[in-house]
C-alpha cells in the first residue's frame, strides 16, 4: 500500500550533490521482459538509471526499460516507475513517469528541475543558481496523458457522475479541502477503490 501515500512526500526536494549516487535495492523490467534483480540508482535530471549487476554497471535509458522499481529506505516507500511515450504530434520522447497511484485513473508524476536564485555571502553578493526538482503530476488512462491542472475540468465531472454520493460522503467524513492536490490525490485514490479495488493500473 506504500504507493497511495507517494504524494504525501515533499512536493519540492533538494537535488543531489553533483557526483553523489544513491544506490537502491529493486528490480528492473527491459523492454524484452526481461527482468533484472539489482541495486540501481535514477537520476532524474538526465532520465537514466545504472544497474549495478554481477560487478558492472550499465546505464539504461527509458527507450531500453519498460519498467522498474526500487525501496526508497529514505521515505519507507516502494517506488514504481514506467516509460511511456510523452509529447506531442510534432516531437515524442520515451519518458520515465513515477506511478503515485494505481487504477483506473492512474496517477504519474515527473521531475522537472527549476533554477531558484540566492543571494551569494560573497561581498558582491552576486545572485546564484540552486537547482532543485518539483514534481508535474498527471493522470494517465486509456485515453493517455491529462496535466493536473485540468483535474476539475477533465476529470472530477466524470468521477462524480460515476459516483457522486459515495464520493461525497468520503470527502465530508475526512474534511477533505478539495483545492489542495492532496485532497484531489485522496478522492481519485478512493475513487479508483469504488471503480475496481483489485486494479492496479495499466502496467
Amino acid at each position: 500500500m506504500a504507493m497511495v501515500f507517494l504524494f504525501l512526500l515533499p512536493l519540492v526536494a533538494e537535488a543531489r550533490k553533483p557526483g553523489e549516487t544513491r544506490w537502491n535495492t529493486g528490480q528492473v523490467t527491459l523492454m524484452n521482459n526481461q527482468m533484472i534483480d539489482c541495486e540501481l540508482s535514477y537520476d532524474a535530471f538526465t532520465d537514466l538509471i545504472q544497474v549495478q549487476e554481477n560487478n558492472r554497471v550499465k546505464v539504461y535509458s527509458a527507450r531500453q526499460v519498460k519498467s522498474f522499481v526500487y525501496y526508497d529506505s529514505e521515505n519507507n516507500a516502494h517506488r514504481h516507475f514506467v516509460s511511456l511515450l510523452y509529447g506531442s504530434r510534432f516531437r515524442v520522447s520515451r519518458l520515465f513517469f513515477e506511478r503515485v497511484l494505481g487504477g483506473e485513473m492512474n496517477l504519474l508524476r515527473r521531475y522537472r528541475s527549476v533554477k531558484i536564485a540566492r543571494q551569494s555571502k560573497t561581498a558582491k553578493e552576486e545572485l546564484w543558481y540552486d537547482s532543485r526538482k518539483v514534481y508535474d503530476y498527471f493522470i494517465y488512462n486509456d485515453k493517455g496523458f491529462i496535466p493536473f491542472y485540468r483535474f476539475r475540468k477533465a476529470v472530477l465531472g466524470q468521477m462524480m457522475a460515476e459516483y457522486k454520493q459515495p464520493l461525497q460522503d468520503f470527502i465530508r467524513s475526512r474534511n477533505l479541502d478539495m483545492s489542495t492536490q492532496r485532497g484531489q490525490f485522496m478522492v481519485i485514490s478512493q475513487y479508483n477503490t469504488l471503480k475496481d479495488p483489485e486494479k492496479l493500473g495499466l502496467f
